[in-house]
């Protein structure tokens, strides 16, 4: 993996679609902030990796990380997720989203 910003919100991205696919986060999140509610969401992206070149202590590394980050939190608060969620839905009609991904707010509600 490239580790540049690009790179890294596309990383953060995906694994974020895929955690709702499976049901670990709901569709409805809106915020990065908010995947705290379900996962470590410091660890999206490969962050906590060993092979991860990023380091809290360097102030460069940590503006990558906040930009990542708060590129994420514009694509859901712009309804990203949702709507990526429906292309894969239309693009592949077995991968089924469980309902209390869309419509939960809280793990087990």
């Amino acid at each position: 993996m490239d580790w540049d910003t690009k790179s890294l919100i596309e990383r953060i991205r995906a694994e974020v679609i895929e955690d709702a696919l499976d049901g670990t986060i709901p569709s409805t999140v809106r915020d990065f902030s908010e995947l705290h509610d379900f996962v470590d969401a410091n660890e999206y992206g490969g962050l906590c990796d060993d092979e991860c070149p990023f380091k809290a202590s360097s102030q460069a590394d940590t503006d990558i990380i906040n930009d990542a980050q708060d590129a994420i939190s514009g694509w859901l608060h712009r309804g990203g997720l949702l709507l990526d969620l429906a292309r894969i839905q239309r693009e592949q009609p077995d991968s089924l989203i469980p309902h209390h991904s869309i419509f939960s707010t809280r793990r087990g509600a």
